[in-house]
């Protein structure tokens, strides 16, 4: 039987490529590809990022675990929704919606679309998937969403 190996990193032309956990823990320490978050600008690992209108914040990343575990095709890049209200109103001063922003905190992890995920298994699912999902919040086309 063989052993699940759940590994992979990617080439230059961002083509994923299976590999062993060392080599893995290597690729990941590599310079551009140690941080996703923050603010460090463009990092290799980065499918697309997008602020809009101070609201919300769309991240696409290449995760390098397969969130499959095995069972089908690997599942290695991840797009993620933040509610960034607290920025908006910071900076504004007005309050978006119903949802409520803890003014010590500046917590808006009320709203049903903060970390509300998606997975795909390529580089050009992912970077479609992000584009699609600028769109509908763009639009406020909140009933596109499963949550």
């Amino acid at each position: 039987m063989a052993t699940f190996a759940p590994y992979y990193k990617l080439d230059k032309d961002n083509n994923v490529i299976h590999t062993s956990m060392e080599e893995y823990g290597r690729w990941m320490e590599e310079e551009g590809n140690k941080r996703v978050g923050g603010k460090d600008g463009d990092i290799r690992r980065r499918v697309a990022k997008d602020s809009l209108d101070g609201v919300w914040e769309v991240s696409t990343v290449f995760l390098g675990l397969d969130h499959a575990f095995g069972d089908g095709p690997p599942v290695l890049f991840e797009s993620m929704i933040f509610w960034k209200e607290n920025e908006y109103e910071k900076t504004t001063g007005d309050h978006i919606g119903e949802y409520k922003v803890d003014p010590l905190t500046y917590t808006t992890s009320d709203h049903p679309l903060h970390n509300w995920e998606k997975r795909y298994h390529t580089w050009d699912e992912a970077l479609d998937g992000h584009k699609e999902i600028v769109q509908h919040l763009l639009a406020n086309d909140f009933d596109w969403f499963e949550y």
